[in-house]
């Protein structure tokens, strides 16, 4: 168990009911976020595999960041940018303005 709180909560069998169906307000920002203000807690290899379409993403390795109280994986980052993830609310909250 991860001593951080996570990004999002999704199944990745059910990841499809997990995406937001409007536009995400302030998604520049949370992108920004995600892919600058973050500490690596784990690295590896490996390739995503886009769930949804069955991809390889041959640029995306399996990597995990934290900024010390939430976690979250280059994974996450990749189906927020391109499906619109949605996000817990506590980390919404929890970024600054």
């Amino acid at each position: 168990m991860s001593k951080y709180q996570k990004i999002s909560d999704y199944d990745i069998s059910c990841l499809k009911y997990h995406f937001s169906k409007k536009p995400v307000e302030g998604k520049e920002r949370i992108l920004a976020y995600l892919k600058s203000r973050r500490f690596v807690d784990y690295a590896s290899t490996k390739r995503i595999t886009d769930a949804v379409s069955g991809t390889v993403c041959d640029d995306i390795c399996d990597t995990g960041y934290t900024d010390g109280i939430f976690s979250w994986t280059s994974a996450d980052i990749y189906y927020f940018e391109k499906y619109d993830l949605i996000l817990s609310d506590d980390f919404i909250n929890h970024l600054p303005s």
